[in-house]
């Protein structure tokens, strides 16, 4: 006899079957229990836990696949290994493949990776649906639609030679149901049995089979149905039922055919009773009910909350649970988490659960894809079939299983990033980039050490590549696993999994293990499907793509008290106290359903009518949805609680769903409780540390008593004070800072630094704080940028001027070629710089030659200046700083003592380099007059306003140490007679035959001002006219103008001298004094300055400009503006006289 207990849900229907299943064990007969596979484990311990009643051989609590273990232990026969999803994937491409010139509608489509599972989705619904290829092709003889024919045509020729590959090894997961089936009938093996069979809502094809078996062998078959019963008669027109009902009358016409009495019980389940609480009881009565009624009551156990974005729904959900169980009623097994597509909370939900403490169980497995021994082989082969390509190479060692160090690693992307160097050949340039600098004997052997990582990973994928350009799947998978042994990945996970194992870190110990075994499986696997299979070795790797897709791994719970986390439909919901529906937005919970499969909706309708028993359309699918939603609402006996959030993690807006709009149509006086976009004190906010801390600096600016309480609470709190701190500063904009005792330790009292940091502290303190404080160096890519560009000039320049016979090129020029002369010595450069001239590309090689070029120019510039000066370059490259100068091998120049200045707790000692040092040696007063010289790239303008605010410091520091400490070099009785930047960058014009000669003026006028010097010099007319004796402005920014005047009868005629247009340019000498001491002694003390800030621990963003945008900031090309956040409007130190231009 079939018994069909029916009845909503909460009614008591499982609770009848399990207490008459009961029975049947207490009287000694044969009882099958069957599940879904979620539930299996729960009803086990349901029987277990009653009375004291034994489970013995008699009593099977089986699902549809532990019975398939069950039945085929007992009669055998089943030789052959289960068709897995990724087999099922291989099989399916190879099917898709060998059918390829026989099909039309889908040619185009076979490339498309995701053709396969299409086709496996269509495959796997014919054959659960018991749907032959001979049922296809005589459905198309009915229709009339072409593409409709060519679909069922073209379907049916994968469906045959699918299983054809499948049959030769494999039993597919739908046939082996039908294998049972028979197997059942055949030796009888429920004969007898009382069948109990609870908490499903449909079955397939295959699986109504297996139950025509069981139940023509069984006296007692019970089975429950949520369905909805009116007058003693299940309601046929329930839309929310639907699915059920459908089961319903397939069930009964199961039972006719198996020629047993129908016994349909209503009376026990007319009521519910899984909740006392009558607000629940009305949604589970009238959620999507026609008609539907309303309850005019005030709830006190349904509640819905409208949070603005998925996060403050997943925290708002966790509150409420910490909630919940601080209060002792509850345990976190009481409670149940359900949404409709659990991918959108994962990284949010779970993240927020660990926050709040709270234990939780997501039972979707992961994927093994993203995995790093599966990432390791993808970029394995990446890098054979992309010609070794660094990208590939790099990412396969930093998977972090090979025997390589993290530290090695990061040398050789390091050196990559600089060089682009191919991996066949030696890595043997210099490991700091474009560089005269010689390696240390330390670097030499971290290059020696990494060249040969890179030889041992080359010869390695080398011999891999060679060995799978093609070949069967059983040879490829071969050379796959030689080469996990050629890296020692096996020792290296091993290893590993002992150190987690001593960081008592279980769940990635396991995670490591079933990761190792899931590979080599499909590796095996791929060696049996394909070992006659004859490909390349892309191919290959496409087929293991999608079998690894298909490997995954559970979660295992580590405690059984933890909230479950599931899917409507899926979720294994065993009558929770409290349940959490969230995500209930519009399109989303209920999802709208689409047609899935190569069918269309109206297709499949039609193939329906057609008496093709394929599986439901969207109708039926809808249907679906709405079940799953009543289910979900139906599931707790204490609590229910709704959420849905407005906005969409891209921004967009969101609407409540139906099941939103229905029960508050159930229950008008429900409100909807809606999170507050400006801070407003709630317990909500307190049930965890880490909430209420994120919730205090939220509302930072906001004046509220419990925010200024926690604002208290939280500076004692260690973890959090000096994050309060920082955050409190930020937003009220005030200045950052370090400790003194961290500032001491990051520069200590005793500072030595380059005069260029000076002028980097000045143009912002953050930006020295990040640079020099932290040293975060930006990465360079070998190439000939503003930086090695001026290595260059100062190269060449040096080596020019220093010539034996430079003073016959000055005398004599016409009888030489100085574009020869310079670009021997640019060849000089190269081999110097790149081993064995090496030049990483051609666009360097021709930054080379337009240096080159320029260089020529400047040399030609620099002699045509010789020869109106009196000035004679003596030094190039001059050492500030004995120390650094013999260990920096950049030089042959001279080197004086470092530049010292004393401070309050110490001193600062300055090094760098000078490009130039002229000398002139002025017969009127004695005195050898000293000019420095800079190459500059830029066209930067030496501006005496610049001084004030610090920048520029650097020309006058050296010209301060050289006066200071150069008369061991230069002699004694040395003055200041200027600092000048001299342009090195080509001047960019054309010219042509063409031209007028007003034309070819204008040019030589714009030449001769673009190569003109900026500096400042002393006011004195014989040292100007020593410089340049034709004082006409072309090669420093000078012009000196005399004016005689007769004097009166009897006196002397007298002379004027004047400085048209040039008085920016100079500076004063009077009474001994020049302006050159007081700038000198304003160095000095913006050094000491310095010196006293950094120790202080200043790091502010305040940086110097012109004014204040974006492009006259160094913000414009500073590194570390991103950490910083400046943003324009914030304060700035302007130059003075952009203060006096805004005033």
């Amino acid at each position: 006899m079939l018994n069909l207990l029916l009845g909503r849900s909460g009614s008591g229907k499982s609770r009848y079957l399990r207490e008459a299943a009961g029975k049947y064990i207490d009287s000694g007969k044969p009882v099958l229990v069957l599940v879904p596979e979620q539930f299996s484990f729960e009803t086990g311990l349901y029987f277990l836990d009653s009375d004291s009643r034994a489970i013995d051989e008699n009593v099977k609590i089986l699902s549809f696949t532990t019975m398939i273990k069950y039945v085929f232990s007992l009669v055998g026969g089943l030789n052959k290994d289960f068709l897995d999803e990724g087999t099922s994937k291989i099989l399916m491409s190879l099917a898709v493949e060998s059918c390829s010139d026989s099909l039309n509608l889908y040619k185009k489509q076979i490339k498309n990776r995701s053709f396969v599972d299409t086709m496996l989705a269509t495959i796997n619904e014919y054959k659960s649906n018991c749907i032959a290829s001979d049922d296809l092709l005589a459905v198309k003889a009915q229709v009339s639609n072409t593409t409709l024919k060519q679909k069922l045509e073209e379907t049916a020729l994968i469906l045959d030679t699918y299983s054809t590959l499948v049959e030769g090894s494999y039993t597919h997961t739908q046939d082996i149901l039908s294998y049972m089936a028979q197997a059942i009938e055949k030796h009888g093996i429920f004969n007898g049995y009382a069948v109990f069979i609870d908490a499903f809502t449909g079955f397939t094809g295959q699986q109504y089979r297996v139950l025509k078996a069981i139940m023509s062998q069984s006296d007692e078959v019970f089975v429950t149905l949520s369905t909805e019963c009116r007058n003693n008669r299940v309601d046929d027109t329930s839309i929310r039922f639907r699915v059920t009902i459908d089961t319903y009358h397939r069930i009964r016409a199961l039972a006719d055919a198996c020629s047993q009495q129908v016994h349909e019980l209503y009376e026990p389940f007319l009521i519910n009773r899984r909740t006392a609480c009558s607000d629940l009881k009305a949604v589970e009565e009238n959620l999507y009910a026609f008609p539907s009624k309303a309850y005019n009551i005030t709830p006190q156990n349904v509640h819905i909350y409208s949070a603005t974005n998925i996060y403050s729904e997943c925290e708002y959900v966790a509150s409420v649970i910490k909630q919940l169980t601080l209060s002792g009623k509850y345990r976190y097994k009481d409670i149940a988490v359900v949404c409709r597509d659990e991918d959108m909370y994962r990284g949010i939900l779970d993240v927020t659960f660990e926050k709040f403490g709270i234990g939780y169980f997501m039972d979707k497995p992961q994927n093994i894809n993203s995995k790093p021994l599966v990432n390791f082989i993808r970029h394995a082969f990446e890098a054979v079939g992309n010609g070794f390509n660094s990208e590939s190479i790099l990412r396969m060692l930093k998977t972090g299983i090979t025997k390589y160090s993290s530290e090695d690693i990061s040398v050789i992307e390091n050196y990559i990033f600089t060089w682009s160097p191919k991996w066949s050949q030696p890595f043997n340039n210099n490991i700091n980039g474009f560089s005269l600098q010689e390696m240390t004997p330390q670097e030499k052997e971290l290059l020696t050490r990494i060249d040969a990582i890179r030889a041992d990973v080359y010869e390695k994928l080398k011999a891999f590549k060679s060995a799978t350009e093609r070949g069967n799947g059983l040879e490829l998978s071969k050379h796959l696993a030689e080469l996990l042994y050629n890296f020692d990945v096996k020792n290296v996970i091993k290893e590993k999994i002992k150190r987690l194992k001593r960081q008592n870190t279980p769940e990635l110990v396991d995670e490591y293990t079933r990761v190792w075994n899931s590979v080599i499986s499909v590796i095996s696997k791929m060696s049996n499907i394909l070992q006659y299979e004859t490909m390349t070795g892309k191919r290959y790797f496409e087929l293991f793509t999608l079998a690894v897709n298909c490997e995954q791994i559970a979660n295992q719970p580590l405690c059984l008290d933890r909230v479950i986390v599931g899917t409507a439909g899926r979720a294994r919901l065993n009558s929770p106290k409290i349940t959490f529906v969230i995500g209930a937005v519009q399109g989303v919970f209920p999802s709208v359903p689409t047609a899935n499969g190569v069918f269309t909706d109206n297709e499949r309708r039609l193939l329906l009518s057609k008496k093709l028993p394929l599986c439901c359309d969207l109708t039926d699918l809808a249907a679906q949805e709405q079940f799953s939603a009543y289910s979900t609402l139906a599931s707790p006996s204490d609590g229910l609680y709704i959420s849905y959030y407005t906005n969409t993690i891209s921004g967009s807006g969101a609407l409540p769903s139906t099941i939103v709009t229905q029960v508050q149509k159930i229950l008008p006086q429900l409100k909807t409780e809606f999170e507050c976009d400006s801070y407003k004190f709630s317990e909500n906010q307190l049930w965890c540390k880490q909430q209420a801390f994120e919730h205090t600096i939220s509302a930072i600016n906001i004046q509220d008593s419990n925010k200024k309480a926690l604002e208290e609470y939280f500076k004692t709190d260690k973890k959090y004070a000096a994050l309060l701190e920082g955050i409190c500063q930020y937003k009220e904009k005030k200045m950052p800072s370090i400790s003194s005792s961290t500032a001491h330790s990051l520069y200590s009292e005793h500072m030595h630094l380059s005069a260029s940091k000076i002028e980097d502290f000045y143009k912002c303190g953050y930006m020295y704080f990040c640079k020099s404080g932290l040293k975060l160096q930006e990465r360079r890519k070998a190439g000939l940028d503003s930086r090695q560009y001026g290595s260059m000039v100062h190269y060449i320049m040096e080596k020019f001027l220093k010539l034996e016979n430079i003073d016959d090129i000055v005398k004599n020029t016409s009888n030489y070629n100085i574009d020869e002369i310079v670009k021997e010595i640019s060849q000089q450069f190269v081999e110097e710089t790149f081993e064995s001239n090496n030049i990483p590309d051609n666009k360097t090689a021709f930054a080379l030659k337009r240096a080159e070029k320029s260089c020529a120019v400047l040399a030609k510039r620099i002699v045509n200046e010789l020869k109106v000066s009196k000035f004679i370059p003596m030094d190039f490259e001059l050492s500030i700083g004995i120390e650094r100068a013999k260990s920096d091998k950049k030089s042959l120049g001279n080197t004086l003592d470092e530049y010292k200045v004393k401070t309050k707790d110490g001193s600062v000692s300055i090094t760098g380099f000078v490009d130039r040092v002229d000398l002139f040696k002025n017969p009127t007063d004695g005195k050898t007059y000293v000019r420095i010289v800079d190459y500059k790239t830029n066209n930067k303008e030496l501006k005496l306003c610049d001084l004030e605010v610090g920048l520029s410091l650097q020309m006058f520091i050296y010209l301060s140490a050289i006066l200071r400490n150069g008369q061991c070099l230069y002699g004694e009785n040395l003055a200041p007679a200027g600092v000048c930047y001299m342009p090195s960058k080509e001047f960019q014009t054309t010219v042509d035959g063409g031209m007028t000669d007003e034309a070819r003026s204008e040019v030589e006028n714009s030449f001769n001002k673009y190569y003109c010097t900026s500096g400042l010099f002393l006011r004195d007319a014989d040292i100007i006219m020593a410089m340049d004796e034709t004082v006409s402005g072309k090669f420093i920014p000078v012009k000196v103008k005399l004016t005689k005047k007769k004097g009166k009868k009897g006196e002397q005629p007298t002379k004027t001298i004047s400085y048209p247009h040039s008085e920016k340019y100079l500076l004063s000498e009077e009474n001994g004094k020049s302006d050159f001491e007081g700038i000198f002694k304003m160095v000095d003390d913006k050094i000491r300055l310095m010196s006293d800030m950094l120790l202080d621990g200043y790091i502010s963003s305040v940086p110097t400009g012109s004014k204040n945008e974006l492009d006259s900031l160094p913000c414009s090309y500073c590194l570390y503006k991103n950490a910083c956040r400046f943003t324009p409007g914030m304060e700035v130190n302007l130059i003075p006289s952009t203060k006096a231009k805004e005033e």
